[in-house]
């Protein structure tokens, strides 16, 4: 469902695009990211410097306005979302960090 290699690499993590139709949501999903701390060095990786929370990111064409009422509705309130990175106006970021 992704390409064979990253789209993208911002600030050391790798960004892929879906190549086949993926609805998270019930949203078009464009792009996946995520790191873990013992990562397989193919999908979720980053380079040297500061590591993040281990975490799972998509990146849905939808406006962050009709994401966040969608989650809310859902039940999905402790779902981080945010614009994408980098911005455009029907990308929103959804993100689910481990505890």
């Amino acid at each position: 469902y992704i390409g064979n290699k990253p789209a993208l690499a911002i600030d050391g993590m790798t960004i892929w695009n879906f190549i086949k139709p993926v609805s998270v949501f019930g949203f078009k999903a464009l792009q996946v990211t995520g790191w873990e701390d013992k990562p397989d060095k193919v999908f979720f990786w980053r380079g040297p410097g500061t590591s993040p929370p281990l975490h799972f990111t998509v990146v849905v064409d939808s406006d962050i306005k009709t994401v966040e009422a969608v989650l809310r509705r859902d039940g999905h309130v402790k779902t981080i979302v945010s614009k994408a990175d980098p911005p455009a106006d029907r990308q929103t970021e959804i993100s689910c960090y481990a505890k």
